[in-house]
């Protein structure tokens, strides 16, 4: 489920950078997906870890489900709560980016 986290974490950097697009939410799951199959690689050449594919398997299930709840919120669904306050956080780092860029 950690992995999980990462991808809504850069999911939130996204959207603080402007608006999440279909493009880069894919680019969060292959870095979230890629980063979940390197860690299973370090894992095996540490004694004291293990490297199994059922972890790989529950990594790649909270990624995904993380992922379908976005797409839920903010693509398919922009009229509940959460969907709105993720276009409002959107909308508000827009505004402050144009302030700063025009000196307002």
């Amino acid at each position: 489920m950690e992995f999980a986290i990462l991808y809504c974490l850069l999911i939130l950097a996204i959207l603080a950078r402007g608006k999440l697009t279909a493009r880069g939410n894919i680019l969060a799951v292959g870095i979230s997906v890629a980063y979940a199959f390197i860690d299973e690689f370090h894992q095996f050449f540490i004694p004291s870890r293990s490297a199994t594919l059922i972890d790989i398997v529950k990594d790649l299930i909270g990624i995904a489900i993380a992922w379908y709840f976005v797409r839920q919120v903010y693509f398919k669904n922009t009229d509940s709560r959460i969907g709105q306050l993720l276009k409002g956080f959107t909308d508000k780092v827009a505004r402050k980016d144009e302030e700063y860029k025009t000196g307002r």
